[in-house]
């Protein structure tokens, strides 16, 4: 009888300390869209220009990976460029933002130079992707930083930065740091997977362009054409500067290759804003009331309008935008098609494209969101 007493109570005890386990790694579902920060560290070292001049390529087609999620996660995504004391900079940091056309001209302003020794200063990177990112504070989103180089950190330098230190910070703020070596750099190796290891990330090793090839299909050039015009129904507002920074903005998405354009117009298709000092969004939404727009904030060939032209105009640019997107719907249908039945190439070779999609798909999952 004693013996069954103990028993019981040893029995409890077990299962109370295994619902404690359950209880300390299960991540609380949120309500609504869940969120997805993602911060790329880049080694920018001249050895590092095919990565960097494919993720210039590839980041709306990154975007739309993590946006295929279900639910459809908000997505913001900082960057951190490094390289070493001596280079033109050690690092270079853009802060956390949902305008991805914000990231991808932080990227276009990448250029791989200097470099040509190793290792680099990596503890510097990590520090800057821990802590001056503006990371959400509850453990519903999903925070990952992807550490991709191809030479190790320096263990020389004195100046208070610890890779392993920092990582048992990011571990605790529940940011996960993911490594991808480019290259084949032997004593990268160990530093990156023990990186990924103190941070509850994982280790990838791929080619040191990053593998990533352009699929172009023939609905590209559509797609492209559809990118154009939908950044066409944008009406920025706002200060000069806010309509000159809208400006630059056409301008470098008018110069992007018709597959990268394609991609982008996919990512706008599906985004709930166009861009944030676009006054057709804002009027749609009924986040601004025209009337109490100044003149100065207008762009000048619509100063001379009253409240309800104005409102007309930007009604009948809502509808065009309508129609655009439904367009951009039907071609992408026709692109996913083609590029589902087009035979794989080099499915075998891990790309930096790949090694992110798999990664934050299996993190997500965590967060109850399915790919």
């Amino acid at each position: 009888m004693v013996n069954k007493i103990i028993f019981s109570i040893l029995t409890s005890i077990f299962w109370v300390a295994i619902c404690s386990l359950q209880a300390a790694y299960a991540v609380s579902v949120p309500a609504g869209r869940p969120k997805v920060e993602v911060v790329f560290c880049l080694d920018t070292t001249g050895s590092m220009s095919g990565l960097i001049e494919g993720a210039k390529q590839k980041i709306w087609s990154i975007a739309n990976q993590i946006m295929k999620g279900k639910p459809a996660p908000r997505i913001s995504i900082g960057l951190v460029g490094y390289r070493d004391k001596g280079d033109a900079y050690v690092t270079k940091t853009f802060p956390l933002t949902d305008d991805i056309d914000a990231v991808y001209g932080n990227l276009v302003s990448f250029k791989a130079e200097g470099g040509g020794d190793s290792p680099e200063h990596v503890n510097k990177a990590l520090d800057e992707a821990v802590h001056s990112m503006r990371w959400s504070n509850d453990r519903t989103t999903l925070k990952i930083i992807f550490l991709v180089g191809d030479c190790p950190p320096h263990t020389d330098y004195s100046d208070g930065y610890d890779y392993k230190a920092i990582c048992r910070e990011a571990a605790t703020d529940n940011i996960v740091i993911n490594t991808v070596q480019c290259g084949s750099v032997p004593e990268t190796t160990p530093f990156w997977q023990e990186i990924a290891k103190l941070s509850e990330g994982r280790y990838a090793c791929i080619q040191q362009d990053g593998g990533m090839r352009v699929v172009a299909t023939p609905f590209d050039t559509g797609l492209a054409r559809l990118n154009r015009e939908l950044e066409g129904t944008i009406v920025a507002y706002g200060s000069a500067s806010v309509r000159s920074k809208a400006a630059a903005r056409t301008e470098l998405a008018s110069k992007m290759e018709a597959s990268s354009a394609a991609e982008r117009a996919l990512y706008k298709a599906d985004s709930e804003i166009t861009a944030d000092y676009d006054l057709v969004d804002k009027h749609h939404t009924n986040a601004v009331e025209v009337e109490t727009l100044g003149v100065s904030e207008l762009p000048e060939d619509l100063r001379g309008m009253d409240a309800w032209e104005l409102k007309q105009y930007l009604e009948k640019k809502q509808e065009q935008r309508e129609t655009i997107k439904k367009e951009i719907d039907k071609l992408s249908a026709q692109r996913n098609l083609y590029l589902k039945e087009k035979p794989a190439e080099n499915t075998a070779v891990a790309s930096f494209e790949s090694v992110v999609g798999e990664t934050i798909k299996t993190e997500a999952a965590r967060y109850g969101i399915e790919y």
